[in-house]
């Protein structure tokens, strides 16, 4: 970083100079430092600049299929309950939900997050079933 700064004085300098033969510089190379990594971290992401830790799809499809009857925002009919027939991720940690209690069947979207315990929340929960 010193002979980078170095070389922007000097540059500085030299076009300062009405002559060019006033200065004679010599730079042998540039070296821009990079900051050294002294561990990696496998089990966080960065997102939005705010450290979360990373969950497998299977966590998050577990999470959902045990909590379904919380998290769905429509309620069972007929004495039924719903249980997930599948779980589609997007990006963002964007989920589409398909459940069914028997009866109807249920398609919802949310965001899942998970806090620094591993625990996983749904926030966002928008229904999407198109019943006619």
């Amino acid at each position: 970083m010193k002979k980078l700064s170095l070389l922007f004085l000097v540059l500085i300098v030299f076009a300062s100079c009405e002559n060019a033969s006033e200065v004679e510089v010599v730079v042998d190379e540039v070296v821009v430092e990079q900051p050294v990594v002294d561990e990696i971290i496998v089990d966080e992401v960065i997102v939005d600049e705010v450290v979360m830790p990373v969950v497998t799809n299977q966590e998050v499809e577990t999470y959902i299929s045990d909590n379904i009857s919380a998290l769905n925002p429509l309620e069972a009919i007929l004495g039924g309950t719903w249980y997930v027939t599948s779980v589609e991720f997007g990006e963002d940690n964007n989920v589409k939900v398909f459940s069914e209690d028997g009866h109807i069947m249920s398609v919802f979207t949310a965001k899942y997050i998970v806090d620094e315990n591993m625990k996983i929340s749904l926030i966002d929960i928008t229904d999407i079933s198109d019943f006619e």
